[in-house]
């Protein structure tokens, strides 16, 4: 798939005529960009509900047929967005008290024992020659990586193997 750049800024600036726009698009449009992030994130992760029933678990009305499961992957799932949402309003420097609090957020009502909390065991992906963190790293590596970086600088961190932290700014 190509991307035609002429396309997209002709697109950009007949959006940018229409700015500021009215309260109630900007609130439209972050529903539907949580609704469609919420939806393809636990897509990719296993969960079977459909984008219309999605929507339909983030109203607060079960679906007939997923597991509760299901539904609190998506609540849940919104949650940590607008959890995160905020701590970028706040520009305050990324922590690991605000990724453990993420964790929690994820896992509740699915695993609340594991709920924002370091591994106690260390873990394997079947059919994957991957070399995960041994269970007592995480803390220090999270330590060395979170030195003065702000939720506004760091787009995403991954530990890369043998090379180290990966941060795109």
């Amino acid at each position: 798939m190509s991307v035609n750049f002429q396309t997209l800024e002709t697109l950009k600036t007949k959006l940018d005529s229409y700015r500021p726009l009215p309260p109630a698009v900007v609130a439209n449009l972050h529903e539907s960009l949580v609704l469609q992030w919420t939806y393809h994130s636990n897509a990719i992760e296993g969960n079977t509900l459909t984008l219309k029933e999605t929507k339909v678990a983030l109203e607060g009305i079960t679906v007939g047929g997923k597991t509760l499961r299901e539904h609190f992957e998506a609540i849940n799932h919104r949650e940590a967005i607008l959890f995160m949402e905020e701590l970028v309003q706040q520009n305050a420097p990324l922590n690991e008290w605000d990724i453990k609090q993420l964790h929690q957020l994820v896992l509740k009502n699915i695993d609340n024992a594991n709920a924002g909390r370091y591994r106690q065991i260390n873990v394997l992906i079947a059919g994957r020659n991957i070399n995960l963190w041994k269970r007592c790293m995480y803390r220090k590596r999270w330590r060395i990586l979170s030195v003065g970086m702000t939720h506004r600088q760091c787009s995403c961190i991954r530990w890369n193997g043998q090379r180290g932290y990966m941060v795109n700014l």
